[in-house]
């Protein structure tokens, strides 16, 4: 809209052809090409697919006013691409600390296969010379470290035939294990048809290329974190009950034991994840009095996170004192996770222990594993 000179109804019929104009000659007050409406009046054609064009009102000697209609669909953001060296540092960040398990026979694949994961931080590397040696070293890696990574990678250059595979990828399914199976790429698609069922196998092609076997297994890495993820949204509104008000839905609280600030952060944000509430103690004394307060007003835990040292008291014997208390007023125990670093035997009075550093899927599923029923634990108090 503007307030100019209008468009005389004498001269409108050109309004929108090329090198058009209201005036002419070299006295003109205007200049120009003629070309800015034309131009207009076709983009806004093309964008409607012909159902729209430019149309005005003008009145001589008070201004135009132009107008038209567009029918736009709206769009959802793109999330943007992640450059090379963003998806390669991400990579990385999922596999450190990671522990390979590695069944190559051929020297020559060996070699090229470990240049791959050369400088993965991995925390280390076993070899195995048969399927069964793998089972158990397996077993073995898992017992010792039930919070790690462990990438398991067999080459078939061996000749493992399917009757001699798929009882393997059986055995070590439950040991939550990132299985890779190395084929060339001719035979890949003979591979595939064996494990299209299979979410634990992931064929790895050789000969490998830049950041293939990165990439690759950080992808996997991802996937089975993705769905653990999806399965404990599932188990936590599973244990949800309907509330008479129309308040929002809330689970039953943990009470965090916790003395180190940036431990605390970490718990809390992963708990987030779960719309889980969360009351924190900085000590074992803080943490008797919070679960004491909690029960004198009617409410209770589903579970307590409870670190083993910390100052003032430590997390064995707050255990034994919240044990104590509700045998003495006749409670039904509370589910008590042990957080520690330290090798060995879960406290007296826990339930379970989770290894410290938290790995997050192993922690979120502890927690809802055990905050979806009540404590039956044999607890040796």
């Amino acid at each position: 809209e503007d307030t100019g000179i209008g468009i005389d109804p004498s001269k409108r019929h050109a309004l929108f052809k090329p090198f058009s104009q209201l005036e002419s000659g070299a006295t003109r007050r205007y200049t120009g090409t003629g070309l800015g409406l034309t131009i207009s009046q076709n983009l806004v054609r093309i964008l409607s697919n012909n159902q729209s064009e430019i149309r005005y009102e003008s009145e001589v000697g008070k201004g135009s006013t132009f107008f038209f209609h567009l029918p736009l669909s709206i769009i959802q953001p793109v999330a943007p691409k992640l450059s090379e060296v963003d998806r390669r540092q991400n990579s990385l960040k999922l596999l450190s600390g990671s522990i390979c398990v590695i069944y190559i026979s051929s020297p020559a694949t060996r070699k090229f296969f470990l240049n791959e994961i050369r400088g993965l931080g991995t925390l280390l590397k076993r070899y195995t010379h048969t399927l069964e040696a793998t089972v158990q070293t397996l077993q073995e890696l898992r017992k010792e470290y039930p919070n790690q990574n462990i990438l398991c990678f067999v080459d078939t250059a061996g000749g493992s035939e399917e009757a001699i595979l798929k009882p393997f990828v059986a055995q070590i399914r439950s040991l939550v294990i990132d299985f890779f199976l190395i084929v060339h790429i001719n035979q890949r698609n003979h591979y595939h048809s064996w494990f299209t069922s299979s979410k634990s196998v992931t064929i790895l092609t050789k000969p490998f290329y830049k950041d293939h076997v990165l990439n690759s297994c950080a992808g996997a890495i991802q996937k089975r974190m993705n769905l653990a993820n999806q399965n404990i949204r599932k188990s936590v509104e599973a244990v949800k009950t309907p509330v008479s008000d129309e308040k929002e839905q809330k689970l039953p609280g943990i009470l965090m034991v916790e003395d180190n600030k940036m431990n605390q952060r970490v718990q809390q944000r992963m708990l987030k994840i779960l719309e889980i509430e969360c009351d924190v103690a900085s000590n074992g004394i803080i943490g008797i009095d919070l679960f004491k307060k909690r029960i004198e007003s009617g409410g209770s835990y589903s579970l307590i996170l409870m670190d083993y040292h910390m100052p003032e008291m430590g997390g064995k014997e707050a255990t034994a004192a919240i044990r104590a208390f509700e045998a003495e007023n006749n409670l039904r125990p509370t589910h008590i996770i042990g957080l520690t670093a330290d090798s060995g035997d879960k406290g007296e009075g826990m339930c379970s222990i989770i290894s410290k550093p938290i790995k997050k899927d192993s922690f979120l599923d502890s927690v809802t594993q055990f905050i979806a029923k009540p404590c039956d634990c044999n607890l040796n108090v």
